[in-house]
C-alpha cells in the first residue's frame, strides 16, 4: 500500500508541477517550433531574394555593352527590388563605369552618391567612396574630393586613397604633398602589385618638374 501510495504521489505531484509548468512550457515549445520555422522561412526567403538579384545583375552585366539602354532598365529594376543587396551596389558601380566610358561623369556621381546613400557596408561603402572622389576629382571639384575622403578608409584602401591625395595635391600645386602622398602609396603597395608602377610614374614625374625648376 506504501508503494502505492508512494506512486500517487508521484503522480499527484507531477500533476501539480504540470498544472503550474505545463502551459509555460508548451508556450515554450511553440514559441522555439516558431522561431526555427521562422528563421528557415527568412534564410529561404533571403536566399530566394539573392539569387534574383544576381541573375538581374548577371543580366545587367551582358547588356552594358551591347544594350545599354537595356542595362539601366536593369539596373532600376535591380534598385527597386533588391536594393538592400549588395548585387544593388555592385549594380550602381557598373553603371557608373558605364557612365563614365559614355563621358556623363555628372551622371556617374550621382548614381554612385545615391548607392552611397544606401549604407553599405564598410568594404563596399569604401569602393563606393574611392571611385566617388575620383569622379569629383575629374570634374576639377578638388574641395568635394577632399571631402568625400574626409572618413577613415579600411586598410586594403589606404594606398589608393593616398594616391588620390597625391592627385588632388597635384592640382592644388602642392608639389610637395604630392610626393608625400604618393610616396605613402608606394609604401602601401606590395611589390607584386602592377599599380606601383604608375604611382612610382607619378612621384618620378615629380621629381623631374623639381630638377627643372
Amino acid at each position: 500500500m506504501q508503494s502505492y501510495q508512494s506512486d500517487e504521489e508521484q503522480v499527484e505531484a507531477l500533476k501539480a508541477w504540470w498544472d503550474e509548468n505545463g502551459k509555460p512550457l508548451l508556450i515554450g515549445i511553440a514559441l522555439l517550433l516558431i522561431g526555427v520555422f521562422g528563421y528557415r522561412f527568412w534564410i529561404d526567403r533571403q536566399l530566394a531574394q539573392a539569387e534574383q538579384a544576381s541573375i538581374r545583375f548577371a543580366l545587367l552585366q551582358q547588356l552594358q555593352q551591347l544594350d545599354p539602354e537595356g542595362a539601366e532598365a536593369q539596373l532600376s529594376s535591380l534598385q527597386q527590388e533588391f536594393g538592400s543587396s549588395h548585387y544593388a551596389l555592385l549594380g550602381a558601380l557598373t553603371a557608373a563605369k558605364m557612365a563614365v566610358e559614355a563621358g556623363d561623369l555628372a551622371k556617374a556621381e550621382s548614381g554612385l552618391r545615391q548607392a552611397l546613400a544606401q549604407q553599405p557596408e564598410p568594404p563596399y561603402r569604401d569602393l563606393v567612396r574611392l571611385r566617388l572622389a575620383r569622379i569629383v576629382l575629374a570634374q576639377g571639384q578638388v574641395p568635394q574630393a577632399e571631402e568625400v575622403l574626409q572618413a577613415p578608409f579600411s586598410e586594403p584602401f589606404q594606398a589608393a586613397v593616398e594616391e588620390l591625395k597625391g592627385d588632388i595635391a597635384l592640382q592644388k600645386g602642392d608639389r610637395q604633398q604630392a610626393a608625400a602622398a604618393y610616396t605613402r602609396a608606394l609604401q602601401g603597395l606590395a611589390e607584386s602589385v602592377g599599380r606601383r608602377e604608375i604611382v612610382q610614374m607619378k612621384l618620378d614625374d615629380l621629381a623631374l618638374q623639381e630638377s627643372a625648376g
